[in-house]
C-alpha cells in the first residue's frame, strides 16, 4: 500500500490553490440578512407546513443560526428556506457558500445551499448546488463557483435539508466574483515515478451503456442501421474494460407485479423491444472482453407496488433477471450486480432503510453464489454521499459480501472547484484504506457540470475543456488509489420510452463520447480512449509525482505514463525512475478531427518531453518504474 498518502494529499491542495486564479476583491454579498440576525427576513419557508418540521432562527454556539427539523416516519422531502435575487451579471461567476452543521441525517443527501436559475418569467432554467456533508455535528464551510446558464434573470438561493434529520445554517454567501484568465507562468516540470506499485491494480476503464441503441425508440428518431454499425465501430475501437449498464424493472417485469394478487404468478417478459436492444450490446461487449456490471433502476415504482416491502419477492425476481442473462442468455461476462442506482437518493426515497439495503447486499450474494452465478454485488453506489459510503464501508453484512465499492460524482466547473474532487477522492480512499482488507473502489458514474445541465442535457460535455478535465479526473483519482472510472456515458441515445410522469422517457441523453446525429466523436471520447485502448485491468497502476500538478498530472499504469498538461503552453516535462522511448499525445487540433485515429507523437530528448499546450498522452517507458 502507498505510504505517502498524506504527501499527495498536500500536493493536491497546493493545486487546488493554483488553479483558482480568482479575486473576490470587495463584492459584497447579495443575499439580504444573510447571517439570520434579523431572524428570517427576507427567506421564505418551503415545504414546511408539515406536522413533522420544526424549523426557525436560533442562538447556536453564541450566533444566530437556521434552524431546520424533519422527523417524518415515512416520507422524505426537501424542507428549505430560499431568497431570490435579481442577476448582477448573467454572464458572470458566483460563488455560493454557507456554514452548515448537521447533527443526524438520514433518508436523503442531508443538507446542503443550493441555487435554482429563473428566467424574467420565473421558469427554472437549471440549478447548482454545494458538496453534501457528513452528519458530525460540526460547522462545515461548503462553497462552489457556478456560471449562471444563458438567460437566467433571477438566482434563487435555498438551504435546503432533504431526508430526515437536523440542520443548522449560517451566513450564506452569494456573490459575484472577479474571474482571470488561467495562465500558468511555469513550463517545466519534473515527473518521479513511485518506487512501490498501489496494493490493488487497474480494476478498468470504461462508460455506461444502457443498452437501447437499437430499441424502436431510437429507430422512430431517425438512427438507422448504418448508425448503428458506425457506433458499433466506434465501441470496438474504444476497446472498453468495463462497461456498467442500466436495467429498468420496466424492462421485463410486468406493471403491478408487487401490488395486482392476479400477477402473483405472472411470467416475466424476455423478450420486450427494450430487451431484445439490451442482448445486441451484450452480445458485442462480450465478444470485445468487457466486463460489465448491471445496476436495477425502478423508474416509476409505483406501476409495480411496493416493492421494497416485499423483500423476499424482489429478491427473488433479481436473482431470475441474472440467472436469465448469464445462465440462459450466455452474457457469463457480466459479472458484477448493483440493487438500485444511488441508493442513498432513490431507494431511500422509495422507502427503503439502510438496514433493509444491507439486508439486499448480504442475502442477493448468497442468493447468486446459490445459483452458481459467477456475480458478485457492488456495495455503495452512492450519488456523492460520503455519509452513506462510510455506512456501507463500515457495515459488516455489506463489506463481507460484496468484492467492490463504487461512488457516483459530477464536479461543477471542475477548473473552479478543483478542491471537490480531492476532497472526494482522499476521503473515500483513505476510509478503505483504514480497512483490515482493502477493497477496490470504482468511480460508476462521473462527469462534470457547466452552465446548462440537467440530468439529462449537458452541452459542455462537447468542449475540448471536457476532455481535459476528463483525464485530470482519472489521473487524480488513480493517485489516491481509486482503481476504475465509467463515463457517463458511452454515447447519447433516446431513452427507454416507459409509460407515466418521468424526465429521462423517450428522450436524448445528451451525454456521450459522440453525439447522436451523426456518431460524430467528441474531445472526451479520445481522452477516454487512451486510457482504455493502453491499458489492461489487472495492470499495476505507480503514482508519478509532479512537481507542479497545476501544470501536468501523470500516472503510470503497466508501461506507459499517462499525462494531461493543463496549461496553455508547452511544457518540458524531466522524468524521473525509468528510460523513455516513444509517445503519444492528443491536443485541440487532433481532437478536431473528429475521426478514429491515435495520437501525434511526442518530442522526447535526452530523458525530457516536451507536452504540447493542454494535451494528453502517454509515454512508453522501457521499465515500469524502480
Amino acid at each position: 500500500m502507498m505510504k505517502n498518502r498524506i504527501f499527495y494529499a498536500v500536493l493536491s491542495a497546493v493545486s487546488a490553490l493554483l488553479l483558482m486564479p480568482v479575486h473576490a476583491g470587495g463584492n459584497a454579498n447579495l443575499l439580504k440578512n444573510h447571517d439570520f440576525s434579523d431572524g428570517t427576513a427576507s427567506w421564505r419557508p418551503v415545504n414546511t407546513d408539515s406536522e413533522y418540521f420544526e424549523g426557525g432562527v436560533v442562538e447556536e454556539q453564541g450566533t444566530p443560526a437556521l434552524r431546520l427539523n424533519y422527523r417524518s416516519p415515512g416520507e422524505v422531502t426537501f424542507v428549505q428556506f430560499a431568497q431570490t435575487v435579481p442577476m448582477q451579471d448573467p454572464d458572470g461567476v458566483y460563488e455560493l457558500s454557507a456554514e452548515i452543521k448537521c447533527p443526524v441525517a438520514d433518508g436523503g443527501v442531508g443538507p446542503y445551499i443550493a441555487v435554482n436559475y429563473l428566467n424574467g418569467g420565473g421558469k427554472r432554467l437549471a440549478f447548482g448546488n454545494a458538496p453534501y456533508l457528513e452528519p458530525d455535528g460540526e460547522w462545515h464551510t461548503v462553497t462552489v463557483r457556478l456560471q449562471p446558464p444563458a438567460g437566467t434573470a433571477l438566482a434563487d438561493i435555498s438551504l435546503i435539508l432533504h431526508g430526515h434529520g437536523e440542520a443548522f445554517f449560517r451566513n450564506a454567501t452569494w456573490r459575484e466574483l472577479s474571474m482571470d484568465e488561467q495562465v500558468q507562468d511555469g513550463t517545466e516540470v519534473t515527473l518521479a515515478i513511485a518506487s512501490e506499485a498501489h496494493e490493488l491494480p487497474l480494476f478498468g476503464v470504461g462508460a455506461e451503456d444502457d443498452g437501447w441503441a437499437h430499441t424502436q425508440g431510437n429507430r422512430s428518431h431517425g438512427w438507422t442501421d448504418e448508425d448503428l454499425a458506425v457506433c458499433e465501430r466506434q465501441i470496438r475501437w474504444l476497446e472498453p474494460d468495463f462497461v456498467r449498464m442500466f436495467v429498468w424493472i420496466g424492462e421485463w417485469m410486468p406493471f403491478g407485479y408487487f401490488s395486482d394478487p392476479a400477477k402473483k404468478d405472472a411470467p416475466f417478459n424476455w423478450d420486450t423491444d427494450l430487451m431484445q436492444s439490451k442482448y445486441k450490446m451484450l452480445s458485442l461487449y462480450k465478444e470485445l472482453g468487457t466486463t460489465v456490471e448491471i445496476t436495477c433502476v425502478e423508474w416509476n415504482i409505483e406501476r409495480f407496488g411496493h416493492m421494497w416491502d416485499q423483500p423476499q419477492r424482489t429478491l427473488n425476481a433479481y436473482a431470475d433477471l441474472m440467472e436469465h442473462l448469464i445462465k440462459e442468455k450466455g452474457f457469463d461476462h457480466i459479472r458484477y450486480f448493483t440493487l438500485s442506482n444511488e441508493p442513498n437518493i432513490s431507494f431511500a426515497a422509495q422507502g427503503g432503510s439502510f438496514e433493509l439495503y444491507a439486508w439486499f447486499c448480504k442475502n442477493l450474494q448468497k442468493e447468486f453464489d446459490a445459483r452458481g452465478l459467477n456475480l458478485s454485488v457492488v456495495g455503495g453506489d452512492d450519488g456523492n454521499n460520503f455519509a452513506w459510503f462510510k455506512r456501507c464501508v463500515t457495515n459488516s453484512d455489506i463489506f463481507d459480501s460484496v468484492d467492490v465499492f463504487a461512488s457516483h460524482q459530477y464536479p461543477r466547473f471542475p477548473k473552479w472547484n478543483p478542491q471537490h474532487k480531492t476532497d472526494f477522492f482522499r476521503e473515500r480512499t483513505a476510509l478503505l484504506d483504514s480497512m483490515p482488507v482493502r477493497k477496490p473502489m470504482i468511480m460508476a458514474e462521473f462527469g462534470f457540470a457547466g452552465r446548462d445541465v440537467s440530468s439529462i442535457n449537458n452541452p459542455y460535455m462537447k468542449e475540448y475543456d471536457y476532455a481535459i478535465q476528463l483525464m485530470d479526473y482519472m489521473l487524480e483519482g488513480f493517485e489516491f488509489g481509486v482503481s476504475g472510472f465509467n463515463v457517463w456515458t458511452m454515447y447519447e441515445m433516446y431513452y427507454a420510452p416507459y409509460t407515466g410522469n418521468d424526465v429521462h422517457g423517450n428522450k436524448l441523453m445528451t451525454y456521450g463520447l459522440w453525439e447522436y446525429e451523426g456518431n460524430r466523436l467528441r474531445p472526451s471520447f479520445y481522452a477516454a480512449a487512451l486510457l482504455t485502448r493502453n491499458t489492461e485491468p489487472g495492470d499495476r497502476v505507480v503514482n508519478c509525482v509532479s512537481s507542479d500538478p497545476a501544470l501536468v498530472r501523470s500516472i503510470v499504469i503497466g508501461d506507459k505514463l499517462f499525462y494531461v498538461n493543463k496549461s496553455i503552453r508547452t511544457v518540458s516535462a524531466a522524468v524521473e525512475g525509468a528510460a523513455l522511448s516513444a509517445g503519444v499525445c492528443f491536443d485541440r487540433a487532433v481532437t478536431a478531427s473528429r475521426i478514429l485515429r491515435e495520437g501525434e507523437p511526442l518530442e522526447i530528448a535526452d530523458g525530457k518531453v516536451a507536452m504540447p499546450p493542454e494535451s494528453f498522452g502517454y509515454i512508453q517507458l522501457s521499465a515500469k518504474g524502480k
